[in-house]
């Protein structure tokens, strides 16, 4: 949940390093972060909540201890995650990740738009939905004994050009598209 503050708490037109040791905002009043701006956040011993009010480029989240749970009301562009539990969400664009490392989870959620992944790697289970879209998946792991991964798109689900690219799970992988797989 949004605080009711339209406006950007942060707006550098350009890059934005935070720093924090106990976390950066909170579930429920998130960081607000202009749209074109690109970011670099550390956590050291907490959660990182951030709110980019259009396109977002998060160039690095690290949350040694906690969550980083990223909303965008744009597409959202995520080079480095680092955390214990990813949740990237875009609104109204898609959700290219190069590389998330989750130790226990991570969802991707896309409501207009396709979700690029590069490569994920989780003991806990992986979610990934292009409610609007496609998703195309790079090496995607979720390595605990009973974790899962559910890939799921309104479009197709197809592997990136990477031959290495594949699925690798403890448990159950599960893909859903509404054209092909």
């Amino acid at each position: 949940t949004e605080d009711s503050d339209p406006t950007a708490d942060l707006d550098a037109g350009g890059l934005i390093t935070l720093s924090a040791g106990s976390g950066l905002g909170t579930s429920s009043n998130r960081l607000d972060i202009a749209a074109g701006d690109r970011l670099s956040a550390t956590s050291t011993d907490g959660s990182i909540y951030l709110h980019g009010l259009g396109a977002l480029t998060v160039q690095e989240a690290t949350a040694n201890s906690g969550t980083a749970d990223i909303l965008s009301d744009g597409t959202l562009t995520a080079t480095t995650i680092n955390t214990q539990s990813a949740n990237l969400q875009a609104s109204s664009g898609g959700i290219a990740a190069t590389t998330i490392n989750a130790t226990n989870g991570a969802t991707l959620l896309a409501t207009a738009g396709d979700i690029i992944t590069g490569t994920l790697t989780s003991t806990g289970d992986v979610s990934i939905n292009a409610a609007g879209g496609n998703v195309i998946l790079g090496q995607v792991t979720a390595s605990g004994e009973t974790a899962t991964i559910n890939v799921q798109a309104s479009g197709s689900i197809t592997e990136d050009s990477d031959p290495t690219a594949d699925l690798d799970a403890g448990g159950l992988i599960t893909l859903l598209s509404l054209i092909h797989i």
